[in-house]
């Protein structure tokens, strides 16, 4: 029929009925008056296949031209549809809000698109301004230096400190409000920032204590010896522990007496297990052939220890092995090394030596059965003799 089917977008599967539009009188209106589909386009900073879409479903008035039915929109009607309509770039513009993220927040705050790719297949989102104005309304409370008035559940999260999961249980249990879109979750920093004001995290306290993570159930139950008792919310499967802030500031004092002693206690058993076990005869620390190798502990953990070639103990939290373990290390090590290892003396590093063992030049060698080792070993008498064979370098020019 017209242009206004030849546009339609190849992705949509959606079947129109044929629209026939009014013919354009000159006699009327001048030619300058009315402008192309393609400068409807550029004027309303949308796809020219939004432009049809509007047209189609008559928010936007247009006429045909001759036989080849050449579509005219009239200056006035674009002024109108701008009045009344707008893009979700400008939506998100106008309620700040990431753009990506506009259609999933203006489905949870009950707005509806009118055009766009999840309603008729075109490329933009277009709204009603007036629904747009309504949503504006609602975050105008927001600090006008917040960069965004709704945010995602990864940006909420990070801002409070939380992981994810945990901010989940905290919308399970409606300890903070958020919006639900299609997709996603949305909140308002205002929302957080009233959150933050009631609520104090465990996580948190033992950051104000100077206290591991590790150490959070022996500071609720010292909190409940001064009579600060948590706020516990239950999930699916899963307790929440807060803690009222207002509370916490209360007992200011007694709090931090308590996990100063908490803090006290914790060092004098650690000094105690510590003191306690003296290094053990016939060994030395791991670290030895670390440092005099040059090795990194990731490349002798998988060289010797991940398969069992070399056995280690732990004692006071250092790795030690035996002496006998001890000098099959240091006679590999100096005899060998690992490819990390010759690619820092070899020009073109890591890449040149995988080159070099892809060649024959330079051999993976077996001084470890396969079966306690996977790492490639190459000889250090090889490798010197492939260094020594390169020409100079030239001196550097000052």
């Amino acid at each position: 029929m017209d242009r206004l089917n030849d546009a339609k977008i190849k992705k949509s599967k959606k079947t129109y009925q044929r629209k026939y539009l009014p013919s354009v009188n000159f006699s009327k209106k001048p030619r300058t008056d009315y402008i192309t589909l393609r400068e409807a386009a550029k004027e309303l900073q949308m796809d020219v296949d939004n432009v049809v879409s509007a047209i189609r479903i008559n928010i936007l008035k247009g006429g045909s031209l001759g036989k080849k039915m050449l579509l005219l929109i009239p200056k006035t009607e674009i002024q109108k549809f701008k009045n009344k309509f707008m893009t979700a770039t400008q939506a998100a513009k106008i309620i700040k809000v990431s753009c990506p993220q506009a259609f999933d927040l203006f489905f949870g705050l009950g707005v509806r698109a009118l055009i766009g790719p999840m309603v008729d297949g075109t490329r933009n989102y277009i709204y009603k301004a007036a629904d747009i104005m309504r949503v504006a309304k609602l975050a105008k409370a927001e600090d006008p230096s917040e960069h965004f008035n709704y945010c995602s559940k990864t940006f909420a999260a990070n801002r409070l400190h939380i992981s994810t999961e945990t901010l989940s249980q905290l919308m399970a249990t409606g300890s903070v409000k958020y919006i639900q879109g299609r997709v996603g979750a949305y909140f308002r920093p205002s929302w957080l920032n009233n959150f933050e004001e009631r609520f104090i995290m465990p996580k948190e306290l033992l950051k104000l204590a100077g206290l591991p993570s590790n150490m959070a159930h022996q500071m609720i139950d010292a909190l409940k010896g001064i009579g600060i008792t948590p706020i516990k919310l239950k999930t699916t499967g899963q307790q929440l522990n807060l803690y009222n802030r207002a509370t916490i500031r209360d007992s200011h004092d007694k709090f931090f007496r308590q996990m100063a002693y908490l803090n006290t206690s914790r060092e004098y058993r650690t000094d105690k297990n510590h003191s306690s076990k003296p290094p053990p005869k016939g060994y030395s620390p791991l670290k030895d052939l670390i440092n005099t190798y040059g090795i990194s502990s990731n490349d002798l953990t998988n060289l010797f220890i991940k398969f069992g070639f070399i056995s280690t103990i732990i004692n006071n939290r250092t790795k030690y092995i035996s002496t006998s373990d001890k000098k099959k290390c240091e006679f590999i090590l100096d005899n060998y090394c690992t490819c990390a290892m010759a690619s820092k003396s070899t020009p073109g590093g890591y890449c040149k030596i995988n080159n070099l063992l892809r060649s024959g030049i330079l051999e993976n060698e077996r001084p470890i059965p396969d079966n306690y080792t996977q790492t490639k070993l190459i000889s250090r008498s090889k490798l010197k003799i492939y260094l020594d064979s390169l020409p100079p370098s030239p001196p550097n020019k000052q």
